[in-house]
């Protein structure tokens, strides 16, 4: 039995057990002290015939053998009714079978018992994989755990990123305010000298006029 697993064993010995009695069997003392539980309900039904199959859980992290025909459990038996009072032979002796059901005279009445199957020996069976809802927690937890680093590891690379994304839109738009305000400045300064360049150009033009004033003079008085 590997660690934290589920195994199916079946008995050797065969029950046919009558009408009115019904059998409780549970795991020995020692197993359970092992680590190892019983998987199914302690009570036999009464009429059960055939072989008693049960799962084991090993709870433990260590792995446990179970020998082939190691006693691994205990079983006993009680009275479920006090209708009969004669012995099984002669209670068998006065059954007789109707379609599926049996049939008993007592004090009382007559009794309609179910017929049960013979139940085989688990050899090989389940044919699929059985896994303990343990193993299946503790690796659903680790998938989901991964799952939780992977998504704060991304949260974290997305925050960066747009970290790094907001200080570079911030270093260019710092860049464009500098270039607006160096283009401003240029620009005041151009107005200021195109308003020097009208000055100048309004004093050449009172120059030139008053050398035209002036030339004109000259020529009348000659």
């Amino acid at each position: 039995m590997p660690p934290n697993s589920i195994v199916f064993v079946s008995i050797a010995e065969s029950l046919d057990l009558p009408f009115y009695i019904v059998a409780r069997f549970n795991l020995r003392v020692e197993w359970v002290y092992k680590g190892i539980l019983l998987g199914t309900g302690p009570q036999v039904e009464p009429g059960f015939r055939g072989k008693l199959s049960c799962p084991l859980y090993n709870l433990t992290n260590h792995p446990h053998l179970i020998a082939r025909k190691e006693p691994f459990a205990t079983i006993d038996f009680e009275r479920t009714t006090n209708f009969v009072q004669h012995p099984p032979r002669q209670v068998l002796d006065n059954l007789r079978q109707q379609e599926k059901l049996y049939a008993y005279e007592a004090d009382e009445g007559k009794l309609l018992l179910f017929t049960q199957r013979e139940f085989q020996a688990l050899e090989k069976y389940p044919p699929y994989r059985v896994v303990s809802s343990l193993v299946q927690m503790q690796r659903e937890l680790q998938m989901w755990r991964k799952i939780g680093i992977a998504i704060v590891v991304s949260f974290f690379a997305l925050t960066l990123t747009l970290l790094n994304f907001h200080n570079n839109l911030l270093r260019e738009t710092i860049s464009n305010a500098k270039e607006v305000t160096e283009l401003h400045n240029r620009v005041e300064n151009a107005q200021g000298d195109v308003v020097q360049l009208k000055d100048q150009l309004r004093d050449t033009k009172q120059e030139v006029d008053q050398l035209r004033q002036t030339s004109s003079k000259e020529k009348a008085g000659k």
